[in-house]
């Protein structure tokens, strides 16, 4: 278990430290950013929300072993990793059976910390993406109206990212699953039930 907690950590610090190089090399190589207006418009938006959350307080542990549940899509919950960034709310949980997993990370923007860790998250989403290679592809979709990044890393590997309220950074990863679960998934994760600004 303290092996699966540490994996769990690596993973949230790669999130963080991945999505705040993504963004600075898009700016710096142009990549499919947008001009120079709308650049200049999104990063005025990500200082003023910035601003909101830094007002807000993060997510306690408890809540997010609350909004978890139990199952996903008939996989139970195998783990789940405590808060452990100082400052920063942020929760995972791992659903597995056999070789099928999903595992959900979510990075709460609010407080000074969390709104520093999730900018330039949001601001990697203001991106539309549409790349393919030798790993895979990655493309922006709109999922049930919420605008996500999805990558296909295999057949059945996926991953989906969003920047959820205003607030949270959401990651799901999900291995041996079939692009077409993504409904139910979503549908059992209900992100609703998060709090707004």
């Amino acid at each position: 278990m303290k092996k699966s907690i540490k994996s769990i950590a690596s993973a949230f610090i790669g999130l963080i430290l991945l999505v705040s190089c993504s963004g600075k090399e898009a700016a710096q190589s142009g990549g499919s950013m947008d001009g120079g207006e709308n650049f200049e418009s999104s990063t005025e938006s990500v200082q003023d929300n910035a601003e909101t959350l830094t007002e807000l307080t993060p997510l306690t542990t408890e809540q997010f072993k609350a909004f978890f549940p139990e199952t996903l899509i008939g996989l139970p919950q195998t783990s789940f990793a405590e808060s452990f960034i100082p400052g920063i709310g942020t929760g995972s949980a791992t659903y597995r059976t056999a070789n099928k997993s999903i595992r959900i990370m979510i990075i709460d923007g609010a407080g000074a910390k969390g709104a520093d860790a999730v900018g330039t998250y949001k601001f990697a989403h203001t991106k539309d993406y549409d790349e393919k290679g030798s790993w895979g592809y990655a493309k922006t979709i709109i999922h049930e109206g919420i605008k996500m990044k999805e990558s296909g890393l295999a057949e059945d590997r996926f991953n989906w990212s969003l920047f959820y309220k205003d607030r949270f950074a959401i990651d799901i990863d999900a291995k041996e699953v079939a692009k077409e679960e993504l409904d139910a998934i979503m549908k059992d994760l209900n992100l609703e039930r998060l709090p707004a600004n």
